[in-house]
């Protein structure tokens, strides 16, 4: 397993935290009236999340917004919309919401922030959120997570997605890209032919999941297959993050071998 693309922590390799990171990469963002309420819906399922982590309300921060917009030419422009709608325009480059909560303890700080970036003249939309948590809560957060990943990503027909623990994820690389040194555009630009790599969680475009028989096919390498209504699924390894080691990780990995790019045809086959 130890040429298998795969976070530190699935190797034992750093200690595990109590903190969630969601991706959706959508691959249709040239179209803002489009993306739109598919951006709205996400900043509104993140805002049903910070109950989950800040029992405290008084505690919690108010939401703090920023982004930067980029004109036909490239020019870079720092914006602070006063309301997330506000920042969802034909110019949005970067767009960010964040929370913090504060514990009773000295220097307990927890947070919350969603993370949109356009790239690729506009094409390609990568949606972030990330989620620390106080410690002990990781387990509760989970299945909102999901539901949040699951529902952004049918909504948005996304081109892939992934949920991780333990590391920060990349923007816009996958762990794939970089295991490869696959190009970021290469990548995000053929998603619908290629998967961009695999994880806990995955997010199986349309495409994809035809070639892999359907969803119905792949109900024995994971714990859950949770079919989207754009066509797409969103494939879950095991019931738990904790639970994804090199045995799952290698299982996900054979499973979805047939879509995967070029190089990681014979990684961990048969070794």
């Amino acid at each position: 397993m130890d040429d298998v693309p795969a976070p530190p922590w699935v190797l034992g390799e750093a200690p595990w935290p109590d903190g969630l990171g969601s991706v959706v990469y959508l691959d249709n963002a040239d179209d803002t009236a489009r993306v739109a309420p598919v951006l709205e819906l996400w900043h509104e399922l993140a805002v049903g999340l910070l109950p989950r982590f800040a029992p405290d309300p008084a505690a919690l921060s108010s939401e703090r917004l920023k982004g930067t917009t980029q004109d036909p030419a490239g020019r870079e422009r720092k914006v602070r919309p006063r309301r997330w709608a506000d920042g969802i325009t034909d110019e949005l480059f970067q767009l960010t919401a964040g929370w913090t909560y504060t514990g009773p303890r000295p220097g307990e700080e927890y947070g919350l922030s969603i993370y949109a970036f356009r790239f690729r003249g506009r094409r390609h939309l990568q949606l972030m959120t990330s989620l620390t948590l106080a410690p002990g809560l990781l387990a509760g957060a989970v299945p909102a997570v999901l539901d949040l990943t699951a529902q952004v990503a049918d909504a948005g027909d996304a081109a892939y997605g992934e949920v991780a623990v333990n590391r920060q994820l990349p923007a816009p690389d996958t762990e794939v890209d970089v295991f490869l040194r696959r190009s970021t555009l290469v990548s995000a630009d053929e998603s619908r032919t290629v998967l961009r790599g695999y994880g806990w969680v995955t997010v199986v475009p349309r495409e994809l999941v035809r070639r892999l028989g359907g969803g119905s096919a792949l109900g024995d390498a994971f714990f859950e297959v949770r079919e989207l209504g754009s066509g797409g699924a969103m494939l879950r390894a095991t019931e738990r993050p904790d639970e994804f080691g090199p045995a799952p990780a290698r299982r996900v990995l054979d499973a979805l071998r047939p879509v995967l790019p070029p190089g990681l045809d014979r990684v961990g086959a048969d070794t």
